[in-house]
């Protein structure tokens, strides 16, 4: 029983767990994709049905010293394969068109030839999602506000004159809070999957399946904290 009080402790400090879809992916497409990005950036942050957060490991080499036990000992670091996110798409398939236009830049395949690496890189944030306690706050006028008053449907021209007070109702919610985020930098979709058809699928909707490479991301956490601790302190 104390480990079953125990763990609900710690739930609670921790206030519950992290949830697999409670996630927001942000692309930052290359520059000179940034029609594409103002028309369809917040589209592909909407569109984006699911996401791999990206693994990091430990590069060793095997050490023995006379006849002792070998050691493995870290020589170096990496950043563990590909991101793979799928995208449901739209009628006209415009998130398909895009990471194609997208690995158009890195290879044409019109001449076969390749281009400069810094031509096609792009970013990604990817944040873990959960909720946070805000009020919202709403204003009414009082002469029109019957629910304020009590319900007592006085006309507007017995309050014409004497009642003309603004009043504020807060009321508690639950907002969206990033707890957890990380930058993904140099990015660019490597693969596109195919789209398979079929008549049987009568309501289901078509989803593309990027991979995409990356060179080494970073914890941005503590950075949006910051962001929103200053932001927090002009908000009226």
């Amino acid at each position: 029983m104390s480990d079953i009080n125990g763990f609900i402790a710690s739930m609670k400090k921790a206030r519950g767990f992290a949830r697999a879809n409670q996630y927001e992916v942000k692309f930052n497409l290359p520059p000179s994709l940034h029609n594409l990005q103002a028309n369809f950036g917040k589209q592909l942050t909407l569109h984006c049905d699911s996401i791999s957060m990206p693994g990091h490991d430990l590069q060793t080499q095997t050490r023995q010293y006379g006849s002792e036990p070998t050691r493995d000992m870290v020589t170096s670091h990496g950043y563990e394969g590909a991101i793979q996110a799928s995208f449901y798409l739209d009628s006209k398939l415009n998130e398909l068109q895009i990471f194609q236009l997208w690995q158009e830049m890195a290879v044409s395949t019109g001449d076969n030839k390749a281009n400069y690496y810094d031509d096609y890189i792009g970013d990604m944030s990817i944040f873990q999602m959960g909720s946070a306690n805000a009020t919202l706050s709403l204003a009414f006028d009082e002469r029109s506000s019957d629910i304020l008053r009590g319900g007592r449907k006085e006309g507007y021209e017995s309050e014409a004159y004497g009642h003309q007070n603004t009043i504020t109702k807060h009321i508690p919610i639950q907002t969206e809070d990033a707890k957890y985020a990380v930058k993904v930098e140099e990015v660019y979709p490597a693969t596109i999957g195919d789209i398979e058809y079929a008549y049987a699928s009568d309501n289901t909707i078509i989803k593309v399946v990027v991979g995409f490479n990356f060179r080494k991301w970073r914890n941005i956490t503590d950075t949006l904290r910051s962001f929103e601790l200053h932001k927090s302190a002009f908000d009226v």
